[in-house]
């Protein structure tokens, strides 16, 4: 069992001390840091991978109350695709829909919107119709 490690470690002092470039990174490969030419000027849109679940949001108190209403709201969505802020625009009527569209907004999920091929925070447009059937 000595004898084993006692070649590992020759073996790891050859390597790493009589070649001391082997440890170290090749700083001879050059990186072109600079954005690939079908890339530039280009922007995509966030795309919507998890939608608003209108059945987990409906506010008990307004189903309770035979209530519909409508709720538009503008999302932050960062560059991972998250929800990280939730604007409401306009709800009618006023009071009843407004926090349960905020808590379910923040569930929803994208694929982030890009600029010249890496992603970024984007603002997203959400229309809620509250109906009751």
């Amino acid at each position: 069992m000595g004898r084993f490690f006692s070649s590992i470690l020759l073996v790891l002092f050859c390597l790493f001390v009589a070649n001391p470039s082997f440890a170290e990174p090749n700083n001879s490969i050059q990186r072109n840091e600079s954005i690939p030419q079908d890339c530039l000027n280009k922007h995509i849109s966030a795309k919507l991978i998890k939608s608003f679940d209108i059945v987990r949001a409906y506010p008990t108190r307004a189903l309770n109350m035979m209530k519909s209403g409508i709720v538009e709201a503008e999302l932050t969505v960062d560059e991972l695709g998250n929800v990280i802020e939730v604007i409401i625009i306009r709800a009618e009527p006023k009071g009843y829909f407004e926090e349960a569209t905020i808590k379910e907004a923040m569930r929803v999920k994208y694929i982030p919107a890009s600029e010249n091929c890496k992603n970024v925070i984007s603002k997203e447009p959400l229309k809620v119709k509250y109906m009751i059937w």
